[in-house]
């Protein structure tokens, strides 16, 4: 189904992870260091990584910060403990899904696996969509946004928010709908990776000059809308 690189220095859990995600029908590629992953990784980007925060060397939020600078490829990050910081860290960079160890192989497959669904299923061209709201534009045949032109480098969770966004235009959505309709998953907590993805996202379509953006409706949650003094395109 998908190439996954993993990036985890514990010679066991690669070889557990391994089996159980090649059992799901992945083409699985396993290094026990950040710079292997890199080396392969810079050459021949994977559909979906898997990295390990804290390795020797190169460690996974390291990898992440490098992968981000030229990739949207997903990545679910892996933490030997339950840290804010970590995880903070980890969504800062663009982070897709979190994990803490000790955890079931069972429960990685199946992150993995709504992540590769929530891609294949949303980058689609879904029907009547408006592909433009002000001067950002949704391209079905190459799946990308653009903002007068130039394409928005965005990472598959943001892609993902911002097409939902798009299908939904002023339209305020609650961080619960977010979760289950993006995320993939029963409401979130803290709703501290959805936060942090809307101000990612916001960050970005701001410097890009984008007349519209995702303002946070106080007490509802977030919504596409023009910003104020735009006129409609």
């Amino acid at each position: 189904m998908a190439l996954i690189y993993l990036a985890d220095d514990e010679r066991e859990v690669r070889e557990i992870l391994n089996r159980f995600l090649a059992a799901d029908g992945h083409e699985v590629l396993a290094f026990g260091s950040g710079s292997e992953f890199w080396d392969v990784f810079s050459r021949t980007p994977c559909d979906l990584a898997i990295l390990d925060i804290m390795m020797p060397g190169i460690d996974g939020i390291e990898l992440l910060a490098r992968i981000r600078g030229s990739s949207q490829v997903p990545v679910v990050m892996v933490s030997a403990k339950d840290s804010d910081e970590d995880y903070c860290r980890g969504l800062v960079f663009g982070a897709d899904d979190y994990i803490t160890k000790p955890f079931k192989p069972t429960l990685l497959v199946a992150k993995v696996r709504s992540i590769l669904h929530r891609i294949d299923v949303r980058s689609r061209d879904l029907g009547g969509m408006p592909k433009r709201w002000g001067n950002l534009e949704y391209c079905a045949r190459t799946r990308t946004f653009s903002v007068d032109g130039m394409e928005l480098a965005l990472t598959a969770q943001e892609h993902q928010l911002l097409l939902f966004y798009f299908k939904k235009f002023n339209v305020p959505v609650s961080r619960d709908e977010l979760s289950r309709e993006v995320w993939g998953s029963e409401p979130l907590p803290a709703s501290r990776a959805i936060d942090e993805a809307n101000r990612r996202l916001r960050r970005r379509l701001l410097a890009a000059g984008s007349t519209v953006y995702n303002q946070t409706v106080w007490g509802r949650g977030y919504r596409l809308t023009y910003r104020e003094g735009e006129g409609r395109l």
